[in-house]
């Protein structure tokens, strides 16, 4: 079936919106009992059942019809049965946006939920955030390219000419802050959480017998679409939980005199760069001497060491994928699996979370976290010469070493502090330094270990750059980033387990070229298909190391042995030209190809101009040339 492009983009469209209505109408009936607003969910339905009509999609014509009959049948004749079915019915209609191509299968399962069959599905949420953008996209990418390549263009020509340096630095700092506006231009509202999140609730409510009210404030707080998919996740399991493991029967609140439907409250506040999320139930709490005993028997902690363990130190254990506090284990249940995964989410994205509880009480849960995932605030700190960077929310404080607080303790030595047993790390010895002396202790919030430093340096905002195709080797960084025009890591204090750091060299004045068994290709490209492609093409042969644009490349061949450059030229933050001139300003010898959709007699005669030793267009691309080139290159 043929469908006209730009006509199935507005059904999409549609389709979404006239879905989040429906959400939005079926979390209001679950929070009033008021089946009037099954009318509006009919409307709904009737709808997409036209729309469906007119584009060809018989099928989910015939679904929508059978739903619309279904909602006009149950509003005048509504029991228990039809609550459970609801809620299986509008997680097989979340489905349909993306299985547009074949709904089939959601076509039979919404069928068998009508007649009464069981489906094998549980209540699911996506883990990405679908919803129309009322900025066009592809606009803010032109932006952001023509203001990189003026970024440029003044960066080059600033460099040579004779200007004073407190207005050169005026300009570069003009620059950033717009460069830091342009990458906030796409700030979504976690509101588009809001029905969502609700919908969860109620269904996991519903398959439990349990009664609930969610409450969500300030959810118009923006941030990164990447941080909201991310926040997305790790809602899921923590509003799940806190209905399972959290809120209790009706039955068990009213003998409590609590009323018999819970509340689960989340809200949003904005803290300068970072954004706090907090999620509380008025459940029965955190049953603390279960999550021990569970602790013991999973062999995470002896008897002996639990007296060293303060109260927050035992919630925390929730985060291990050894403890759960269920009786059984299914897609809603199970503390541990679902909150290590939050835990792991959160800290991805240079965030922290932290549990508060009080039993009979409530749980509350604090998630904070970056608004862009494309920066974060933290602190540099230094030992030996090395900078690295730490991001300010994961620290609790930082103070003066003292060697007569370490206590020896079953052969191993701790720092105390407030009453509390530290392990500690050295900088320097995870930076394979001696002779340091250290003077500063480091301790980091939600964890029994303090880093040792030599001295600490300012706060500042830096931006992420994310290393793609390295191993586990460098699981301590969040990222990387530049400071003082120089690679600087940004550590993750979860990941510092004693082992050397592999850090980004800042001494070397020019890029490694020494040959190795398998030659290494660097591939420069901000289009993952591409990246991927190239990647299969040469793996057999060379050792592949991947960049999605000019300053990743820049600071990975600062610290690796690379024998070719194999880059686009439209890219992100730093395009192809500039790649290739800031290389032969370091090496005249290091081999470099260019592989772009630019074909212009003009950009060939630049890209070779400027040092590359081949150029080769996308749209004529053949892979065996590419080869050929390569190896008589390298």
């Amino acid at each position: 079936m043929n469908i006209d492009k730009k006509l199935f983009d507005v059904f999409i469209e549609e389709l979404q919106e006239h879905l989040q209505n429906i959400r939005t109408h079926i979390n209001s009936f679950f929070e009033t009992d008021d089946v009037a607003v099954f009318n509006q969910i009919i409307k709904e339905l009737h709808t997409l059942k036209g729309s469906s009509a007119i584009i060809g999609f018989k099928r989910l014509t015939d679904i929508f019809h059978n739903l619309e009959n279904y909602f006009n049948k149950i509003k005048t004749n509504l029991n228990e049965s039809d609550k459970v079915k609801i809620v299986e019915l509008i997680d097989q209609l979340e489905k349909i946006p993306n299985n547009l191509d074949n709904p089939e299968d959601i076509c039979t399962n919404i069928n068998n939920i009508l007649s009464g069959k069981t489906v094998s599905s549980s209540p699911t949420l996506d883990k990405s955030v679908h919803h129309s953008n009322k900025v066009d996209q592809n606009k803010i990418v032109e932006i952001k390219k023509d203001y990189f390549e003026i970024q440029n263009e003044i960066h080059n020509i600033l460099e040579k000419i004779n200007i004073e340096k407190y207005l050169k630095k005026k300009i570069y700092a003009k620059l950033e802050s717009l460069g830091y506006k342009l990458n906030r231009l796409n700030l979504k509202s976690f509101s588009i959480l809001d029905e969502k999140i609700k919908n969860i609730a109620f269904s996991t409510a519903s398959k439990f017998n349990k009664k609930i009210k969610v409450v969500i404030e300030n959810s118009d707080v923006e941030a990164d679409e990447t941080i909201i998919n991310v926040i997305n996740e790790a809602l899921v399991h923590i509003v799940r939980n806190a209905v399972y493991h959290g809120v209790e029967s009706p039955a068990e609140r009213k003998k409590s005199n609590k009323s018999e439907t819970g509340t689960i409250k989340i809200s949003y506040h904005k803290l300068n760069d970072r954004i706090l999320i907090t999620v509380e139930d008025d459940g029965q709490g955190i049953d603390i001497e279960k999550v021990i005993a569970k602790a013991i028997e999973a062999k995470l902690i002896s008897k002996e060491e639990l007296k060293d363990l303060n109260e927050e130190s035992v919630i925390n254990l929730i985060f291990s994928d050894k403890i759960s506090t269920s009786e059984t284990i299914d897609e809603v249940s199970g503390r541990g699996v679902g909150m290590q995964i939050v835990k792991e989410k959160i800290e991805s994205i240079g965030g922290i979370i932290e549990v508060e509880t009080e039993k009979h009480r409530y749980t509350r849960f604090l998630l904070n976290v970056p608004f862009t995932f494309q920066s974060i605030m933290t602190k540099i700190i230094y030992s030996a010469g090395l900078d690295l960077a730490i991001p300010l929310t994961f620290i609790d404080s930082i103070e003066k070493y003292d060697e007569n607080k370490l206590i020896s303790k079953d052969n191993k030595k701790y720092y105390q502090h407030k009453n509390k047993l530290y392990s500690t790390i050295s900088l320097a010895n995870l930076l394979n330094i001696t002779n340091v002396k250290e003077k500063l202790i480091m301790f980091f919030k939600n964890s029994a270990t303090a880093l040792i430093f030599e001295s600490a340096k300012e706060n500042i905002l830096l931006d992420i750059i994310k290393l793609k195709g390295f191993n586990g080797a460098y699981k301590h960084y969040i990222g990387f980033s530049t400071y003082n025009n120089a690679p600087i890591g940004i550590l993750s204090p979860s990941e510092l387990d004693g082992k050397p750091l592999i850090v980004p060299q800042t001494t070397e004045d020019s890029f490694s070229t020494k040959p190795s068994a398998k030659k290494t290709v660097l591939i420069v490209d901000d289009n993952k298909i591409i990246l991927n492609t190239l990647e299969n093409i040469l793996e057999n042969n060379y050792k592949i190391i991947k960049a999605k644009n000019g300053i990743e490349a820049i600071n990975i061949l600062k610290s690796n042995e690379v024998n070719l450059v194999l880059t686009d030229i439209e890219m992100p933050e730093m395009d192809g030209f500039t790649l290739i001139q800031k290389i032969r300003e370091k090496d005249d010898h290091l081999p470099i190809i260019v592989l772009t959709s630019r074909g212009d007699q003009k950009d060939i005669q630049n890209g070779m101009n400027l040092g590359a030793n081949g150029y080769f267009i996308k749209k004529d691309f053949d892979n065996q040339a590419l080869l050929k080139k390569i190896k008589e290159l390298i």
